[in-house]
């Protein structure tokens, strides 16, 4: 069993709570029958699991399971795990429960497996190991974990389930989703002020269930996939909640954090540009075409299916996107994203569109004709942003204040980046133009500056979420983005980023 967390952690939370159970690869032997042999039991050492270091000290949280391990020393240097043999015992059980593989798995008839600790509660406690008088012991603490929340996995970034939607018509805090959709959930709760994803400790299901309800929607506990099934006909909503086997945590659960949908039936598709044409509101034609994509760029385009009930969709990820011209532009391509639409070569065109089968719906969307070009990048602007708001062009004057942070959070600031292009007359285009191009820009942290380190701050170069900057640390870095214009001069631009404290409780 890997209790292990997913997302990014810091050193303290990932040393303690990593629940790994393996041993092989360390060189750990049994007895052997040696104590006849003058090879005698020396020394006990309680250890995480798949190191040999001795803890002493643990920092716990209620409800959030973790592994230890007994390693027994003997006098002719050998070592063997002894974790299954020792007596494991607590101090203080209404803290933390420690398993000689007798403690029960709530919900099921199996145990869990020895050395396992079940923190039940905010407290402190001491846990010894014991093997025939030679003991080892390991002092806990236990806090309670906090603001959890059920959120959704979308582009690579966590966001909350009211964010779902690209538009809602209802005021009420709420998601709605196309049946034939799925939405990769998960989810966090803060530790000692910094938000971390549980969701290998959690069991997700919905509020209050009834053997009806796999009609409308899934979640599968392996994977956290919900899955929307068929149109709810007006009964529900459903309620994705996260509940915890050792322990009831109701009582600390945000309620706020607790979000319903329905199921619908998409009734229309609508295929949505990055770069949208002079006039969104009308048609694709001639003259109001969706603007030309520079040959090494890259264009998303969402494939937005509209509800019964106003609201939209991204269905993006269910959907099959097509370049009619494959030699012009392909979807997915290195990027591995299924709607971003790559630029091959310049002075040619392609037709795209999407379809969306989702529970035997069978919508096809507005179709676009992309042309291509190639551009001499003359100038890089760079700008910052929340991770919902979409712009065309970065703010002019350009921003002055640092892009901000709070350290430890999942919730990233994004970088975008603009290239102003100059015709180079190759394919007949004149005149400058503005594209983002986010993705094709370089992120790093400036290193080489003092105080300057991926310790305070990491940011993204992969396609779904190029730019994206999360705190780690306390402190201040610059964000350093380089394009490469045509000459092969690299064109840089620095923007200052200021990591907040981690929020505390």
């Amino acid at each position: 069993m890997n209790l292990s967390f997913r997302g990014p952690l810091n050193s303290l939370i990932g040393t303690l709570l990593s629940a790994s159970a393996a041993v092989a690869g360390l060189g750990l032997t049994a007895c052997n029958g040696a104590v006849g042999a003058g090879n005698a039991p020396q020394t006990l050492v309680i250890a995480a699991p798949s190191t040999v270091l001795q803890l002493t000290t643990l920092q716990m949280y209620q409800c959030l399971t973790s592994g230890l391990r007994a390693l027994l020393y003997f006098t002719n240097g050998t070592v063997g795990d002894y974790t299954a043999r020792v007596v494991w015992s607590t101090s203080n059980p209404g803290a933390v429960q420690v398993s000689n593989g007798d403690i029960p798995i709530a919900g099921t008839s199996s145990f869990y497996p020895s050395g396992t600790l079940v923190p039940t509660g905010a407290g402190n406690a001491v846990i010894t190991a014991d093997y025939f008088g030679i003991q080892s012991a390991l002092s806990i603490g236990v806090d309670t974990p906090q603001d959890i929340n059920v959120k959704a996995i979308f582009n690579g970034t966590y966001i909350p389930l009211t964010k779902l939607n690209i538009s809602t018509v209802s005021s009420t805090p709420h998601f709605s989703l196309a049946a034939g959709s799925t939405v990769q959930l998960a989810v966090t709760a803060k530790l000692s002020g910094v938000e971390t994803d549980i969701t290998k400790f959690a069991t997700l299901g919905f509020q209050n269930p009834s053997a009806s309800d796999s009609n409308i929607a899934t979640i599968n506990a392996t994977t956290a996939l919900l899955t929307a099934v068929a149109d709810s006909g007006g009964t529900g909503p459903l309620v994705p909640e996260a509940t915890f086997p050792p322990c009831d945590l109701t009582s600390i659960t945000n309620t706020a954090n607790i979000t319903p949908f329905q199921v619908y039936p998409a009734v229309s598709l609508n295929l949505v540009p990055q770069f949208p044409p002079a006039d969104p509101t009308n048609p694709p034609s001639t003259t109001n075409a969706v603007p030309p994509l520079v040959v090494g760029n890259s264009e998303r385009f969402v494939v937005a299916a509209t509800l019964p009930n106003g609201d939209v969709q991204d269905v993006s990820a269910n959907s099959t996107l097509t370049s009619q011209n494959t030699t012009a532009a392909i979807f997915g391509g290195t990027t591995g994203v299924n709607n971003l639409l790559t630029a091959l070569v310049g002075n040619n065109a392609t037709t795209i569109f999407a379809v969306f089968t989702g529970a035997g719906t069978n919508l096809t969307s507005n179709s676009y004709s992309v042309s291509t070009l190639t551009a001499t990048l003359n100038a890089l602007t760079t700008c910052y942003t929340d991770i919902y708001t979409v712009i065309q062009s970065c703010p002019s004057p350009p921003q002055t204040t640092p892009a901000t942070v709070q350290a430890g959070t999942l919730t990233p600031v994004q970088f975008h980046a603009f290239g102003n292009y100059g015709n180079l007359g190759v394919d007949g285009s004149t005149g400058a133009f503005t594209q983002e191009i986010t993705r094709i820009t370089n992120w790093s942290i400036l290193a080489n500056v003092p105080g300057n380190s991926t310790t305070v701050a990491t940011i993204s170069n992969a396609a779904a979420n190029a730019g994206q900057a999360l705190g780690v640390n306390q402190g201040s870095v610059n964000i350093n983005a380089i394009a490469t214009a045509a000459s092969g001069t690299e064109l840089q631009q620095i923007t200052q980023l200021v990591v907040t404290p981690q929020s505390q409780q």
